[in-house]
């Protein structure tokens, strides 16, 4: 099928037959999975890198809290498993934000040739998305998880060459803009409901580097100042 290392390929295989993982230690997960591993194994087999895909998605499998729910998604979606090899053997660091974040498998089936990259769609997204947040744990948690969505969409876009560098460095930059414009008035509300408020006090966030240049990348680090401004 494409393998080098086929003796570490059964014993992988074996292994989630066993149930070693959380996620197949149920008998209707471990059902699926046998109904699914030669179309895994094909599907990575056809992967740039078949043996480095397949322990990506080990460990993909290993981080699961339960497996039922997803190998239904894939026993419903072949064409899934075949993007999930195509991505997942070609960038470890989609496949680390897959393992950390199980549930963006179903980003995957929107497939989207032309991820949203217009800043007023992205802030009334985003602003749907912190929607009424209690507490400030929360509001983080919800951004995070936006924007972890968003920027593994524009990767996946890029990586598929639905994109190109210069327009995924300026969705990218979008994303982050569209984080700070909705994270800023709440955080500032917070503060203020906690420790009053300067009357005539005004706040700016200024993204400098590669945001303020619109040409981001998925490793990119945020450069900001805030800049406060009140009467003496």
């Amino acid at each position: 099928l494409g393998f080098t290392d086929a003796p570490a390929v059964v014993a992988m295989v074996r292994s989630w037959h066993h149930g070693h993982y959380r996620a197949m230690r149920s008998q209707r997960a471990r059902e699926l999975l046998t109904e699914l591993v030669p179309v895994l194994l094909a599907a990575f087999g056809r992967s740039p890198a078949p043996d480095a895909g397949l322990r990506r998605f080990d460990r993909f499998l290993a981080g699961l809290p339960a497996g039922v729910q997803l190998l239904s998604l894939f026993y419903r979606n072949p064409k899934l498993i075949e993007l999930m090899a195509e991505i997942v053997g070609v960038s470890p660091r989609i496949a680390d934000q897959l393992t950390q974040y199980p549930v963006l498998v179903e980003a995957l089936l929107a497939d989207d040739p032309n991820p949203e990259t217009s800043p007023a769609a992205l802030l009334a997204d985003i602003d749907r998305a912190l929607g009424e947040s209690r507490g400030e744990e929360e509001l983080y948690d919800r951004a995070r998880r936006w924007v972890g969505d968003h920027r593994f969409r524009v990767g996946v876009a890029l990586l598929r060459g639905r994109i190109g560098g210069e327009e995924a460095g300026r969705a990218f930059a979008a994303i982050a803009e569209a984080a700070i414009s909705g994270l800023l008035p709440r955080i500032a509300a917070n503060f203020a409901e906690a420790h009053g408020i300067v009357p005539g006090g005004e706040i700016a966030v200024l993204g400098l580097g590669k945001l303020g240049g619109r040409e981001m990348s998925a490793t990119s680090d945020l450069d900001l100042i805030l800049v406060y401004d009140a009467p003496d």
